[in-house]
């Protein structure tokens, strides 16, 4: 490439330029040159050759500047005039300069709607990323965020396919991650609660047997303790009384022998005896048979006795019972509370993890979007250098990101 002069450096100094007309044939020489120059727009050395002739331009549009300047400050008389050149002749070069560059600028111009474009596809990748939320969204939206993030990938990007393969794949995994987190917590919480419900039910099962067991065992116990003590009672009642009808019966058969042995020692006073005899034997007959059937109607009492004892004890059975099955309501709503202390306890667990969980997304994420800003700085500092366009800077940030740049590396 033959390198262009613009001026002879020799004659570029205040004294020949601010001297009479010396700045005008200096000016019409570059303009001169700028207007003979030829520059190929469609390749990259065609367009960095325009680029550096803008860029000597404004060199010379600057070095006349700082002439001025110089000149100013030795020829105080001259100030005015000079500044009033020296603007015309920064705005002629200035319009030279951008009348040079203006194939570029009109070509970086239409190149930055298709930038934009790329960016605004990939902020929309990136925005996917909230899908990541496990605790906010579920598998479905996950999935959906995933296959949109790959519709959305699936088109031409140029010189940011790099970059665009990079926020495709972190999204990707920070949702997949997602998806996994979630589907781990609802298989965890669905086992939390299969272990629950069945050590519940087998608890409760255990103690409900246990305490009817012990209710019936005791009722049945005190109600046959209270039955036989009752039997036992009416028994002895019962010998008792036949005893006592037993030695009636005996005093009756004595008198009656010792009627007999009377008659026979006083058969002068038998007729009397023997009427007065058959009048005692008489009364003492209704008295014993009074006496069977006070003992029947005691006997008849203490059946009765017997049935209303067995009907008391029926009686209490069932207060027992019912003081057991309360008893077992009591232990019920204890186990409830326990099982309530033991859900609680794992709910906290469970929400401490989510927590430490998200607590490591946010960091991971941060770090992401630290390396990508740090990315970002790097392309824009190689943009803001004379002749990088936007596309070389991100291929080369690109490049450095991947460590395939020797002697090279970003420090984050």
């Amino acid at each position: 490439m033959t390198e262009i002069i613009l001026y002879d450096e020799k004659q570029a100094n205040a004294v020949t330029l601010f001297n009479g007309d010396g700045l005008d044939p200096f000016i019409q020489n570059i303009k001169d040159v700028a207007e003979n120059f030829e520059g190929d727009l469609s390749t990259p050395k065609g367009r960095k050759e325009i680029i550096s002739l803008a860029y000597k331009i404004g060199n010379a549009k600057n070095r006349i500047d700082d002439m001025r300047v110089e000149e100013n400050a030795e020829h105080q008389a001259k100030i005015k005039a000079n500044n009033a050149r020296g603007k015309t002749a920064w705005d002629e070069l200035e319009a030279l300069q951008k009348k040079v560059r203006k194939p570029v600028t009109d070509w970086e111009n239409q190149d930055k709607e298709r930038i934009e474009k790329h960016k605004e596809v990939l902020a929309v990748i990136e925005n996917m990323g909230e899908f990541s939320d496990w605790q906010k969204y579920d598998i479905s939206q996950m999935q959906s965020a995933i296959k949109r993030v790959e519709e959305y990938h699936a088109r031409e990007w140029s010189e940011f396919a790099f970059k665009a393969d990079k926020i495709k794949e972190q999204v990707i995994l920070l949702l997949k991650n997602a998806i996994k987190c979630k589907t781990d917590y609802e298989a965890q919480q669905a086992e939390l609660e299969k272990l629950r419900k069945a050590e519940e039910e087998r608890k409760q099962k255990e103690r409900d047997n246990l305490i009817a067991k012990e209710a019936a065992e005791a009722a049945k116990k005190e109600a046959e303790e209270a039955a036989e003590a009752q039997r036992q009672r009416i028994w002895d009642k019962l010998e008792a009384e036949k005893q006592e009808a037993a030695k009636r019966e005996a005093a009756i058969q004595e008198a009656k022998d010792k009627a007999v042995r009377d008659a026979k020692d006083a058969e002068e006073r038998a007729a009397a005896a023997t009427k007065k005899a058959e009048m005692r034997i008489s009364a003492e007959r209704a008295r014993a048979s009074s006496v069977k059937r006070e003992a029947a109607l005691r006997v008849k009492r203490a059946e009765e006795a017997v049935v209303e004892a067995e009907e008391k004890a029926t009686r209490d059975a069932v207060a027992a019972v019912e003081a057991a099955k309360k008893a077992a309501e009591d232990a019920i709503e204890e186990s409830k509370r326990v099982a309530q202390d033991i859900a609680d306890r794992l709910n906290k667990e469970v929400d401490d993890k989510k927590k430490a969980e998200a607590a490591d997304l946010a960091k991971r994420e941060a770090d992401v979007a630290h390396k990508n800003k740090i990315i970002r700085d790097i392309e824009k500092a190689f943009v803001d250098l004379e002749g990088f366009p936007q596309r070389s800077a991100s291929n080369i940030a690109a490049a450095i990101a991947s460590g395939n740049i020797p002697h090279v590396t970003i420090k984050y």
